[in-house]
């Protein structure tokens, strides 16, 4: 499986010309969240002109183990390392509350779906991986509270994208192809819904506990 080598904002970028007779390389200046180091990477220009490279500043730029790269609005994290390294990032005593958080935010989710007529089923009934993934989805909210309701989503997105999935009316396994392969903004308002409920939640009860 693809996994991400690193994920970092891009402070600066610009096209540099090492020799005269050499093709000229995207020079990027890139800011890591976790430890605020900065380091500089060199990589192919992409075709890239000075203007849109210039247009890289405050985006994040991704490298996989298998070569692919890519440029994004938001750092991207693989979806299980990010749900572990969430909830491994909330000290021990927290924990129950975190949980209960997930408990709270998924029953308000369980109940808009049974009220839009969308299959749900209720917290008890989720396999034990299911429910770390809630639990993982409160602890990035809270880990990251500037983060938009559509941070999730896109990093599931691009994670997929990178691992040879696309977008399809019907999901498909075996062809990887999947509905919600696509733009936040473009999903239906009820699965945008979910994503605002959900993070406006977290955030709210964040405030009560502090």
């Amino acid at each position: 499986m693809t996994k991400i080598l690193f994920s970092r904002k891009i402070i600066d970028a610009r096209l540099e010309k090492k020799h005269a007779n050499q093709d000229s390389v995207l020079a990027l200046l890139l800011k890591d969240s976790a430890s605020e180091d900065i380091n500089t990477q060199e990589i192919d220009n992409h075709g890239f002109d000075v203007n849109k490279a210039l247009s890289l500043r405050g985006q994040y730029f991704t490298e996989y183990d298998n070569g692919d790269q890519v440029f994004s609005s938001e750092e991207v994290l693989d979806n299980d390392d990010f749900i572990d390294q969430s909830i491994n990032a909330i000290p021990v005593e927290h924990l129950d509350w975190v949980t209960e958080t997930a408990k709270l935010c998924y029953a308000a989710e369980h109940a808009y779906c049974i009220a839009i007529r969308e299959e749900s089923e209720v917290w008890s009934k989720l396999t034990e991986k299911e429910q770390q993934h809630i639990i993982g989805r409160v602890a990035f909210c809270i880990l990251y509270p500037d983060s938009p309701p559509s941070a999730f989503h896109d990093n599931w997105m691009i994670k997929k994208t990178v691992d040879g999935w696309k977008f399809g009316k019907v999901f498909d396994a075996t062809k990887k192809l999947h509905p919600s392969i696509k733009p936040f903004h473009h999903l239906p308002i009820e699965q945008q819904a979910k994503d605002h409920i959900f993070t406006s939640i977290v955030h709210q009860t964040s405030v009560v506990k502090h």
